[in-house]
């Protein structure tokens, strides 16, 4: 996919340094690209609660970086024949409208409607959209014209991928798209002990369906995490870091309270059990550790 089929700025309000920033690559004519722009900015476009929508994107660092609340139009572009996603700030910038998004549609790229009121897409490997809308009726009309000029069918609504859970877009959706991407697919804070309250954080959003603790099981297993908070788990017992210590007892608790069998199964295997066992004794609800270890396996004398 072309890197200049899209133009995603940060708004001055949301930008520190007050600068645009463009894709990387974007190699476009100057001139063709100025004038082009021109033409898009001077398209009218509906400012109503039911093309109000919150602009995401997901870039390298793999958290959901909110780009702006504006209004959105699917048009055809001037001059030419390929039609165009254009979000424009609700705010004004030096007295003009500032486009946000101005996103070509092109059939290689697949678009997914999820719920009732978000549609994601990738841009590239590197970065994803999504489109958070205030009304459903809103959402439906630009998913059709999407589907109309790809020439889908509306009803294919995932376009072949995992759809996100109801749950994933409560707290204004920005707890559920800090981790996970356009695929519908948990994104991880790397497993680190300067992370564990993302990773905790992580967890908990995920506790609310029972499609979120699956997805969230599946990427526990597959990215190899219990091994590095077991890692993690000795190192702060080693330096007596009572933070991590408290962190990882919610840790420990929430990947239990995923109740996913496979990784339950896992958990009180021979391999991780007496370390999980560890991580609970540091209930922050207690002053002193609990001695759990001590108790099942020099008391009880368990193997």
């Amino acid at each position: 996919m072309e890197t200049d089929d899209i133009k995603v700025t940060i708004p001055m309000d949301v930008d520190s340094k007050g600068t645009d920033v463009t894709t990387e690559g974007n190699v476009k004519d100057k001139k063709e690209e100025k004038k082009e722009n021109g033409l898009i900015d001077n398209i009218d476009i509906s400012r109503e609660a039911r093309n109000r929508v919150k602009l995401y994107v997901l870039c390298d660092q793999r958290v959901w970086d909110d780009r702006g609340t504006g209004h959105v139009a699917c048009v055809q572009i001037p001059d030419q024949q390929g039609f165009v996603i254009i979000v424009r700030l609700e705010s004004a910038t030096n007295g003009t409208d500032k486009n946000v998004l101005e996103s070509k549609i092109l059939m290689d790229t697949v678009y997914q409607k999820q719920q009732e009121t978000l549609i994601v897409w990738s841009e590239s490997d590197t970065c994803d959209l999504a489109l958070s809308f205030q009304e459903k009726s809103g959402c439906e009309e630009i998913w059709a014209k999407i589907c109309e000029v790809q020439g889908r069918d509306p009803g294919d609504a995932d376009g072949g991928y995992d759809e996100m859970d109801d749950g994933e877009l409560s707290e204004g959706s920005s707890n559920a798209l800090s981790s996970t991407g356009a695929t519908g697919r948990v994104v991880l804070p790397p497993i680190e002990i300067g992370r564990l309250a993302e990773v905790d954080t992580v967890l908990q959003n995920h506790l609310a369906s029972q499609a979120l603790r699956e997805k969230m099981a599946n990427a526990i297993e597959t990215e190899g995490v219990l091994p590095k908070l077991v890692d993690i788990f000795h190192m702060c017992e080693d330096i007596e870091h009572n933070d991590g210590l408290r962190t990882l007892y919610s840790i420990a608790k929430n990947l239990f309270m995923l109740n996913r069998n496979n990784l339950n199964e896992v958990l009180v295997s021979d391999k991780y059990l007496k370390d999980m066992i560890g991580m609970l004794e540091y209930d922050p609800a207690h002053e002193s550790p609990r001695k759990h270890r001590e108790f099942l396996y020099e008391k009880s004398k368990v193997p």
